[in-house]
């Protein structure tokens, strides 16, 4: 029961440290999102300008800054890139734990492993104490019921006597070995 309540405890502790991550991943989103969505604007500047400048200026000026404004869109889409995959990074990372978390998860357990370690060893002790207990009492139960059934057949074997005595006494001489024959049976 303990191992259920702690097992449900550490799933209680990963989700909110899992909504955390999540929360601060999606802020680093929007960010990335807001700049991606100016570099879109830049490129469709940078596209224009490039038009205008094929038109108004002569063409050994305007090939030299279309050839920037290429770098300059080259540059943009690397960036744009790089953002792409560092968002996938950002959702990779979301699913993992920190090493800083994760080590105090893993104290934890071993700590708890420690104290049901130390708890097993308690129940096994007390177990093996009643165990001891329940042989004691096995042996005096035993003991006890010898003792019974001797002073029951001490009786049995006192009690036919008297009667025998009595009878013989009496009338009735057959009767008696009857039960004289019947008591030695009942020792043999």
């Amino acid at each position: 029961m303990d191992s259920l309540e702690l097992s449900m405890r550490k799933q209680h502790e990963i989700a909110e440290m899992t909504k955390r991550q999540t929360k601060e991943y999606e802020k680093m989103a929007e960010r990335v999102d807001k700049e991606a969505d100016s570099n879109r604007v830049n490129s469709l500047e940078v596209t224009l300008y490039i038009e205008d400048i094929l038109v108004l200026e002569d063409k050994s000026i305007s090939r030299e800054r279309m050839t920037q404004a290429k770098a300059d869109l080259a540059a943009a889409r690397l960036v744009r890139k790089n953002r792409k995959e560092y968002a996938l990074l950002v959702g990779m990372i979301e699913d993992l734990p920190s090493r800083a978390e994760t080590t105090r998860k893993l104290e934890d357990i071993q700590e708890e492993l420690i104290h049901q370690q130390e708890r097993q060893q308690q129940l096994e002790a007390r177990l093996s104490e009643r165990r001891n207990h329940l042989h004691a009492l096995n042996i005096i139960l035993a003991n006890f019921q010898k003792l019974l059934s001797d002073e029951d057949n001490e009786l049995s074997n006192d009690a036919p006597n008297e009667l025998g005595e009595k009878k013989e006494d009496g009338d009735d001489d057959d009767h008696s070995n009857k039960e004289r024959s019947s008591e030695t049976m009942d020792m043999g």
